[in-house]
């Protein structure tokens, strides 16, 4: 055992802390400073290995008996605790005592890892930009830049108030901060440990029987040089901070070690609950943390950690789908405001089956919280305008009807995902070497584990959408209600309906010629008219059945009876969820607002926010694609002035609310269904999700 490390457990146990006889501290490059069993010892099961009092903590207490007890400087501890957050105070704290040679907490000081220890502190506070790059596209990659920003206005505001009074503020430098802010984040426990557990009631325990209902009395040290032991009454309804307990700290975390925490005898004490021999290192159990939380927080990462995630962060909905969130979960609300914490919500690798979540009826959403499924399902409704009357959200996705919705999330979901997992692959940013340091290191394991588990959760979805990913030759020729949903290239639905419809198919693609000088759908997909076919497709098959001179002639057609029930089927889907919404836009003028912005946002439905810039090149680069398809429209109906391109009921509003609307939502890319654009030589368009309102539920099998 080192010198230090012998004058710290002397300083540990003199002054009321205890650790178990056959333990003792050690210290390695791999494992710091942790504890082992003596080469004599050993560990017995249920054994309490280490207790440390109240008196011997940090943390901003210590500031506040420093002002209660008129120590020196009082004034100034009293001032910085009513600046700052809690937090911050215990590390200017922590910052004084290191300063002071002669502090008592200086055996302790001298144990922690040093202010230039960069790979012994090893957060991703202290990545540098090559190190930074194993992290680029991941949660950390912002997370780290905003907690800087909050650690350094704290640390300029807490320095300008020590200035003020009186204490040279240049001495507590930006550098020893975030050491000491690393050090709690990195070591520290609840303040709950201060003076017990809480109870069923929610209240703390309080061992000292104090005569005062609403406070505890806790024991806290004042700060250096002059530290004596103080009285500090801490409110019962106090919200947790950080403390440091020394010692309790030295021991490193074990995710699967059992491990119970306890405040008796005065002090939190910690028992083992497993057996250790002569040698073996005893570990702590800082809870099911993932290695976002350790990396970003301890400095490690754990490789195969059962309780990793990957974090979805979303932004706060709007007021209206808040409204309908409120009831069934009112754990995403604080006072009645959106609860931003709430907000972030963990996917788990399926290969972790116990850190799942179980939805029996809907087996393909067992990757996510059903309060993300919710969210989702009411954003989606609330952007297309919908409104649903039901009671129970899981009786109406039991519903056929309900089949496109769970398609909208479902799709909502996988782009969420594919777009994170893209993100992380950013060939410009992604380090084209192997890690050279142990921040790398870490760095590598936790970003292999963010990539792993999206890549398992966009698979289920995945193999969720290929159960409805049918070519048009496996559609049976007697198609069944069975059949009532299907994802379909351009190239499949223009078949089918070449057999429903055949005069009305040759039609349309003559028309599409007279502008691309080509009636090949494959080649015309390749030149990029994909998303115009599809759309003005849209809008011929919503004239044809919605008009009754176009629906006439339709009708006259001696096209397969089953190929047209399949088509008729999918329009009425399409006109259940759109029309009525799309002739009520028409019909009360919002289209021909003479606001663009206006018109703008009700044809997409979109919000365009306050950045007038990005409104004004999304509106224009609407209004030169509606453009584009029009000129489309008119030299198709100038071609065949008999036919369908030329009937009254086209319009620039149509295309828009219509044609471009049932685009937007009902299509997927099918890029996104498979392992990236290299699997396959083959043309990776959109995917056209088909629906017929009146067969039976394709995935929901418990009805």
């Amino acid at each position: 055992m080192s010198d230090c490390l012998e004058a710290f457990e002397k300083w540990f146990t003199a002054n009321g802390g205890w650790l178990h006889t056959h333990l003792q501290t050690a210290r390695s490059v791999e494992r710091g400073v942790h504890v082992r069993v003596k080469k004599d010892g050993f560990l017995s099961e249920g054994s309490r290995i280490c207790a440390c009092p109240p008196s011997l903590s940090l943390s901003y207490l210590n500031a506040v008996a420093a002002a209660s007890n008129n120590e020196e400087h009082g004034s100034a501890w009293a001032a910085l605790a009513a600046s700052l957050p809690r937090e911050p105070v215990g590390w200017f704290f922590l910052v004084h005592e290191y300063l002071d040679p002669s502090s008592f907490w200086r055996p302790y000081l001298d144990i922690l890892p040093k202010v230039d220890a960069v790979e012994g502190l090893g957060t991703a506070m202290y990545f540098d930009d090559e190190d930074r790059k194993w992290v680029f596209g991941t949660n950390l990659w912002g997370a780290t830049d905003q907690r800087l920003r909050a650690w350094e206005e704290y640390w300029r505001d807490g320095s300008g108030v020590l200035k003020k009074h009186g204490i040279p503020a240049e001495r507590y430098t930006w550098e020893l901060f975030k050491w000491a802010a690393t050090i709690f984040t990195s070591r520290s426990f609840t303040s709950q440990w201060l003076v017990g557990d809480y109870d069923e009631g929610d209240h703390m325990q309080n061992p000292d029987h104090s005569s005062d209902p609403k406070t505890f009395d806790v024991s806290i040290r004042t700060p250096s040089p002059k530290s004596t032991v103080a009285i500090v009454k801490l409110p019962k309804w106090t919200s947790p901070f950080q403390v440091l307990f020394p010692a309790l700290d030295t021991f490193n975390h074990n995710h699967s070690m059992e491990i119970t925490w306890s405040f008796d005898q005065g002090a939190f004490a910690v028992t083992a609950e497993e057996t250790s021999s002569a040698g073996e290192e005893v570990f702590n159990n800082y809870g099911r943390k993932s290695n976002e939380e350790l990396l970003m927080g301890y400095g490690f990462c754990l490789l195969d950690n059962p309780w990793d995630r990957f974090t979805l962060l979303l932004r706060p909905p709007a007021p209206a789908v808040q409204a309908k969130l409120k009831e069934p979960h009112p754990e995403l609300f604080e006072s009645g405001e959106w609860n931003m914490s709430a907000g972030r919500f963990c996917l788990q690798a399926p290969k972790y089956q116990e850190a799942r979540y179980h939805h029996p009826r809907f087996p393909f959403w067992d990757s996510l919280p059903w309060a993300l499924v919710e969210l989702l399902f009411h954003m989606i409704m609330h952007e297309r305008r919908r409104e649903l009357a039901y009671g129970d959200l899981e009786q109406h996705f039991v519903s056929n009807r309900a089949c496109a919705d769970i398609f909208a999330v479902s799709r909502h979901m996988l782009e969420q995902l594919h777009a994170s997992l893209n993100r992380m692959h950013d060939e410009e940013n992604t380090p084209l070497r192997g890690p050279r340091n142990k921040l790398q290191q870490n760095a590598q394991i936790y970003r292999d584990g963010q990539i792993r588990i999206l890549q398992s959760v966009i698979a289920e979805f995945r193999h969720f959408f290929s159960s409805i990913l049918l070519s048009a030759r496996n559609i049976p020729a007697n198609p069944t209600k069975d059949h009532c949903s299907t994802l379909l290239t351009l190239p499949e639905a223009l078949e089918i309906w070449a057999r429903a419809y055949p005069s009305a198919h040759r039609d349309f693609l003559n028309g599409i010629a007279q502008s691309s000088n080509a009636s090949d759908v494959h080649i015309l997909q390749q030149a990029g008219w994909e998303d115009d076919i599809w759309t003005l497709w849209l809008c011929w098959l919503i004239i044809i059945h919605t008009t009754d001179e176009a629906r006439e002639k339709a009708t006259t057609e001696s096209g397969d009876e089953n190929s047209r029930a399949l088509i008729n089927g999918w329009v009425d889907g399409f006109r259940e969820h759109y029309l009525a919404d799309a002739l009520r836009r028409v019909r009360e003028g919002i289209l021909r607002s003479a606001c663009p912005r206006t018109r703008f946002e009700a044809l997409r439905d979109v919000d365009l926010g306050s950045d007038m810039t990005i409104a004004q090149t999304a509106m224009a680069d609407l209004q030169d694609h509606l453009d584009d398809l029009w000129r489309i429209v008119q030299a198709a109906a100038t071609a065949a002035p008999d036919s369908i391109w030329a009937h009254p009921m086209w319009s620039e509003d149509l295309i828009a609310v219509w044609g471009l609307r049932v685009l937007k939502y009902e299509c997927i890319d099918q890029s996104l269904l498979t392992n990236g654009p290299d699997s396959s030589d083959e043309f990776q368009g959109l995917l056209m999700y088909l629906h017929r309102p009146d067969g039976n539920h394709v995935w929901v099998e418990d009805k």
